[in-house]
């Protein structure tokens, strides 16, 4: 009677204790057979994240018992690890030990490394096939025979087969052969082709206030052309392009009533589309010491006249509060672009705007009117050419007379644009072209040209883009006047944000005899920052600026170079980095102040 109750009582604790209170705690360990070898460390992770002892760790063990057939359980998955990684001959070995506490034992020896051997490719029936050679695979004998190599392999072949025509080439059974005598894996593809597909009907589905000849326009192929997948890409990413889109889908249609059997197939082409809203509002602040504060609000139409015409107007007020400005800067500006004008993937670029601005500087009051046509001469390249008329109204801020000009300009503008995101990239290299003709249509001033080039370039030495190191150079020329026949808005300056951070807006290079900017012919500015995540949100950015500003035409180096230095502050959002910017003057003038603190939306470059 007393060894039942007890046994009872045991029962009843044990149903009481929690799960984990029961549970063998254990650890898991990964190494070589050999002694004197050492694992690396994909191979160790890989091994971990396999097996079920490291899986059901942290749940521990019922037994030791259990521990055991785990152990037992894990050793053909190590195995398959070993394998994936051209280990075909390796050997496994898993214990379990009490030293002092209970330790599940990995230990594998690898063996020599297989590689690729016979690399065949077949039809359907077996017979050498034409269609798909070696090197669409991008696999070739003798390089190590991983797993994940030999898999993606087979896609490629897909791939190489639909850009032939064959929009329903499928895959056949895959045989990988390993020869322990030679230590090589040989591999056997087969596809199947199928018919060649050629494009037929287009249908179109989805609009509502957008007009159909804006997307049919666009449809770059005819009605019986081969298929191929980059051509419905392309349409998709020329359609999403024009900007009123939600989405955009571009598909074959019937192809699971196709006969397969036939040698040629016509198959129509269906695009379905969302359309987005057509209007949106949208804004932004800045604020910094030298330049106060600012802000612009903008509406824009995405499709105004029912074919994607964009219409913008923006309205901006600027430098409230800055130190030295004159007044407020304030404009308003009306954008129309209308795509695909006189011929596809060319926009024509139309503009009016008033405006009053009061730099230390100068002040200047200007009714513009501009019009461009733009359009993309590669994949990465951009130009522009246009027209500008402006009736300026520019003072000096050393002249107590301002002067009326009546210009026309021509801006010729080349973007080449290899960079990875536009708000913050990590990767790539930018270059700004301007070659701007100016024509001063009375007798305020001459007529001169403009020159400028900036490029710009990121590289990330790790994956995660944790550290960033980006680099900016610009310079500028003004040819063909003195410094005193060109008006003071067009002359160049540097300093403030975007330019010689830590120095105040305009204040690096010439100024007049009340010490206030003046302007000059050429520029040279250089930048170059760590952009370091410190957080998935948050960032740091060391930064170094340089620039100069002369009246001659060309940079003349042997004045000073103004130094800047600073550190900065970023918090990442899903539309772009926050940012604010402490810079400090290096070579500073009795004028300048202590530093300069800059806010604003995106990176300074």
């Amino acid at each position: 009677m007393t060894r039942h109750l007890i046994v009872l009582v045991t029962v009843i604790m044990a149903l009481a204790l929690p799960r984990a209170a029961l549970a063998l705690d254990y650890t898991v360990a990964v190494g070589a057979l050999e002694d004197s070898v050492t694992l690396d460390d994909d191979i160790t992770q890989l091994i971990r994240d396999a097996v079920l002892l490291e899986q059901l760790r942290e749940e521990g063990a019922p037994s030791r018992f259990v521990l055991q057939r785990r152990a037992k359980d894990d050793v053909p998955r190590v195995q398959d690890v070993l394998r994936s990684r051209g280990y075909y001959a390796g050997r496994v070995e898993i214990s379990v030990s009490d030293d002092p506490e209970p330790v599940a034992m990995i230990q594998v020896q690898l063996g020599p490394q297989y590689t690729i051997g016979n690399i065949t490719i077949e039809g359907a029936d077996g017979e050498p096939f034409d269609l798909v050679n070696q090197a669409d695979l991008e696999i070739e004998p003798g390089q190590p025979a991983l797993a994940r190599d030999v898999i993606a392999a087979e896609p490629r072949g897909i791939a190489s087969l639909r850009s032939q025509g064959y929009a329903l080439a499928r895959a056949g059974d895959r045989r990988v052969t390993v020869n322990h005598q030679t230590q090589q894996l040989s591999v056997q593809y087969r596809y199947i082709p199928g018919p060649v597909v050629v494009l037929g009907d287009v249908s179109l589905s989805g609009l509502r206030d957008v007009a159909p000849i804006t997307v049919m326009r666009r449809v770059r192929f005819d009605q019986g052309d081969t298929f191929d997948p980059a051509i419905l890409s392309g349409l998709r990413g020329s359609l999403s392009e024009l900007g009123v889109f939600e989405s955009v889908t571009v598909q074959l249609t019937g192809l699971r009533d196709i006969d397969r059997s036939q040698e040629q197939v016509q198959v129509p082409v269906e695009i379905e589309v969302v359309e987005r809203k057509s209007r949106t509002i949208g804004g932004g602040i800045s604020l910094s010491t030298d330049e106060g504060f600012g802000t612009e609000a903008r509406w824009r139409h995405r499709n105004i006249l029912g074919q994607a015409e964009k219409l913008s107007i923006i309205a901006r007020v600027g430098r409230v509060g800055a130190p030295d400005a004159q007044g407020i800067d304030y404009g308003l500006e009306a954008q129309f672009e209308k795509p695909d004008f006189l011929t596809i993937d060319q926009t024509l670029l139309l503009g009016a705007s008033a405006i009053v601005e009061a730099p230390e500087a100068f002040e200047r009051q200007a009714i513009e009117f501009t019009a461009a046509l733009e359009r993309p001469l590669t994949d990465d390249i951009d130009a522009r050419t246009g027209i500008r008329l402006a009736f300026e109204d520019v003072q000096d801020s050393d002249d107590p007379e301002s002067e009326q000009f009546v210009t026309i300009a021509f801006p010729n503008t080349l973007t080449l644009d290899k960079t990875d995101d536009l708000l913050d990239p990590t990767e790539g290299y930018a270059v700004d072209l301007l070659a701007e003709p100016v024509l001063t249509a009375n007798d305020a001033g001459a007529s001169y040209a403009i020159f400028r080039v900036n490029g710009r370039y990121f590289w990330s030495p790790w994956e995660n883009n944790r550290a960033v190191f980006a680099m900016r150079a610009g310079l500028g020329s003004i040819v063909g006047a003195d410094v005193d026949s060109i008006p003071a808005n067009r002359r160049f300056y540097a300093g403030g944000d975007g330019s010689v951070r830590g120095y105040a807006f305009q204040a690096v290079g010439p100024e007049d005899a009340d010490n206030d900017p003046s302007g000059g012919r050429s520029l040279f500015e250089t930048g170059i920052e760590t952009r370091i995540r410190v957080t998935d949100t948050i960032g740091i950015v060391p930064f170094v600026d340089a620039g100069i500003v002369t009246e001659e035409s060309f940079v003349d180096f042997s004045e000073d170079l103004r130094v800047g230095a600073g550190l900065g502050v970023r918090y990442f959002t899903n539309f772009g980095p926050l940012r604010m910017d402490l810079g400090v003057p290096l070579n500073a003038d009795d004028d300048d102040d202590a530093f300069q603190i800059y806010f604003s939306l995106g990176q300074a470059f």
